[in-house]
């Protein structure tokens, strides 16, 4: 559960503003509380980022320097480097609280529970958020660089950030799944010993965004020694100014799967009047939330990027289609789910049956073909209805159908041939 009452700590609001901003409120869990065997109550982690089986526990620090304060003197360099082993050596509690079986809850950023257990996450990441503070605030402008940020405790690996390069990270990698990637390639790189210890972190991430087929070739072992130089991320915001700025265009149609994540709390306690049948899943519970904010959270911001416009096309057709209602299906390359859009000027209700049918059919498709586990129907009002609900729909793995051949049937007829598509951050399509 989420820790009450608990003193105002400015650098840990900080940096949950920042986590919330990139990775919504649904996946943000600030100070979360466990009674140990003695029945001492403690805390969990600062932040917990959890998605499916990967759950990410942050300890935050704040370091407060003298006036006098020299980044070449040893003295001031241990006090900073007792603050980060402390957090390091804390990155453990949230896996150790799960093994105990003593946490068993998570409250959200959005007031929402849902229960855990040691069997809920099998891959853990930790990672630690220096802030040095002068007298007058914080500040980047130290001559100081983390050298191989790279921790492990208890089998996790601990990621060391200064929290202004924190910042900038998780603005340039914005979603959960391309922060899990950064995080993996960055440790797959210092742990290579090939990358030059004391590498800048922007102009790691610089590199990462722009060079990823040589970041494979350098973890392929093409490369004895790898030396970024200095600046690079100057140089990538400079050199590569339009193509950041055209990124940042798609983005914006790409955000409406950011809006619909936020929007799934909202079917907690609805009951759908008009459900026929088991589809494998209780609808208004958050473990039904929790479920379908998942599935979308997996994806990466340049999947976001490009089902997002396609999505805005079928709510627009939506308006003037002589069927009454236009939609789209998308998967993408190792997510396991296909994604029904349906866009309708119906009645509610008539557009939710539809929106059952027509995901039952892509999943029977899609599933029987191997190419997905799941399915997730998102059902909205067409573009120019101003109160526009949302209906979704979830399928999870397994699930079979007495009308199966007959959807099947259906699917071929209106989907025709789908393909799966690979995209980068820069919105290349590359089609398998």
């Amino acid at each position: 559960m989420a820790r009450k009452n608990s003193p105002s700590n400015p650098t840990e609001d900080l940096v949950q503003e920042l986590c919330s901003k990139s990775f919504l409120a649904d996946f943000v869990y600030r100070s979360p509380e466990f009674t140990t065997l003695s029945g001492h109550r403690r805390e969990a982690g600062d932040l917990l980022l959890p998605l499916k089986n990967v759950l990410v526990a942050i300890q935050v620090r704040a370091q407060e320097l003298d006036q006098d304060f020299e980044p070449s003197n040893e003295i001031h360099l241990r006090r900073i480097q007792r603050r980060v082993d402390h957090a390091v050596n804390q990155v453990k509690t949230a896996k150790r609280s799960l093994e105990s079986g003593a946490l068993q809850e998570l409250e959200n950023l959005r007031g929402i529970r849902v229960p855990v257990h040691k069997t809920t996450y099998d891959q853990h990441v930790g990672v630690v958020v220096i802030d040095l503070k002068t007298p007058i605030g914080s500040s980047p402008e130290f001559d100081l660089c983390i050298a191989n940020g790279l921790r492990a405790v208890r089998g996790i690996p601990v990621h060391v950030f200064f929290r202004w390069d924190f910042e900038i990270i998780i603005s340039e990698v914005d979603t959960l799944p391309d922060f899990l990637h950064y995080l993996k390639t960055r440790g797959a790189l210092i742990e290579s010993g090939r990358l030059f210890p004391l590498t800048q972190e922007l102009d790691l991430l610089a590199f990462v965004q722009t060079r990823y087929p040589d970041v494979e070739r350098i973890l392929a072992g093409e490369f004895d020694d790898v030396i970024i130089q200095s600046g690079y991320w100057d140089s990538y915001r400079t050199i590569h100014k339009q193509k950041v700025e055209q990124r940042n265009k798609r983005r914006r149609a790409g955000r409406i799967i950011d809006t619909f994540i936020e929007t799934i709390h909202r079917t907690i306690g609805y009951a759908d009047p008009d459900a026929d049948g088991d589809l494998g899943f209780e609808p208004g519970t958050p473990d039904t939330y929790r479920m379908i904010a998942e599935e979308f959270a997996s994806l990466h911001r340049a999947h976001r990027d490009e089902f997002g416009p396609r999505i805005l096309e079928k709510a627009r057709k939506a308006d003037y289609d002589p069927k009454g209602f236009n939609y789209c299906a998308y998967t993408a390359s190792d997510l396991g789910t296909v994604f029904l859009f349906l866009a309708s000027r119906e009645p509610r209700n008539a557009m939710r049956r539809k929106l059952v049918n027509l995901t039952s059919a892509i999943y029977v498709r899609m599933t029987g073909l191997g190419l997905a586990k799941r399915a997730v129907g998102i059902g909205t009002q067409n573009m120019s209805e101003r109160r526009n609900a949302q209906d979704f729909c979830f399928l999870q793995e397994g699930l079979e159908f007495e009308d199966r051949e007959e959807l099947a049937a259906l699917a071929d007829e209106i989907f025709g041939p789908l393909k799966e598509s690979r995209v980068d951050q820069w919105g290349r399509l590359d089609q398998p």
